[in-house]
């Protein structure tokens, strides 16, 4: 499982905002070999039970319209 866990992590896509846990993408690259120890046992225990975090669940997604975005509008150029 630790294989997976390492291929996983080095998967994560880059400035890619945290979700409602908190855990940004910067973070989990820059754990070791103890950390990625720690983090299998933890979803080793999770696979175990079956009981996973409810935020871990939840996601955010925003919609943002396609061609009719100004640039200006967002950033407050006038």
């Amino acid at each position: 499982m630790k294989e997976k866990v390492e291929r996983a992590m080095s998967q994560i896509k880059k400035d890619k905002s945290p979700g409602p846990d908190n855990i940004y993408d910067e973070f989990l690259k820059l754990i070791d070999a103890e950390g990625v120890s720690w983090l299998t046992k933890l979803f080793s225990r999770i696979y175990a039970s079956g009981e996973i975090s409810q935020v871990w669940l939840q996601a955010t997604f925003l919609t943002l319209p396609k061609n009719q975005v100004r640039f200006a509008f967002y950033i407050g150029i006038k």
